[in-house]
């Protein structure tokens, strides 16, 4: 089984501005995010998308919050769920743009318990746009 670790590097009152860095067996996705932010504007469509992606919520499944005020400015915090279960999530793009990547920073495949490791990994760490209320 590899070496998988997972950090998102956004953090309050910009939870939502940050990226993914995944680690597996010593390779990260930190070279390929430094190397393609340095040159977004030459980027081709499937670069910037791959890109987006490690700066983007993952949509794994999983309980979040939300705030936001009402006509009268009262505050509220709003738990919902949300996202894709792990069987969806390996089924989709998400996993298919990460395969992409891997490939380009010389990840070999996962098996699809790596798989399910990495996504819980993801999972702890993924939130959703207002998330924290810091830009409220």
């Amino acid at each position: 089984m590899k070496d998988i670790k997972v950090k998102w590097t956004g953090k309050y009152p910009a939870l939502c501005h940050g990226y993914w860095i995944i680690e597996i067996d010593w390779k990260s996705t930190k070279n390929f995010l430094d190397d393609y932010g340095s040159r977004l504007e030459d980027l081709n469509d499937e670069e910037k998308e791959l890109y987006n992606l490690l700066t983007s919520p993952m949509w794994t499944f999983w309980t979040y919050n939300r705030r936001y005020f009402d006509n009268k400015y009262n505050e509220h915090w709003e738990e919902y769920t949300n996202g894709l279960e792990f069987d969806e999530w390996f089924e989709s793009d998400y996993k298919k743009w990460l395969e992409k990547i891997f490939k380009l920073i010389w990840i070999k495949e996962l098996t699809k318990e790596e798989w399910k490791d990495l996504y819980n990994k993801i999972q702890k760490k993924d939130f959703r746009m207002e998330s924290c209320g810091g830009c409220i």
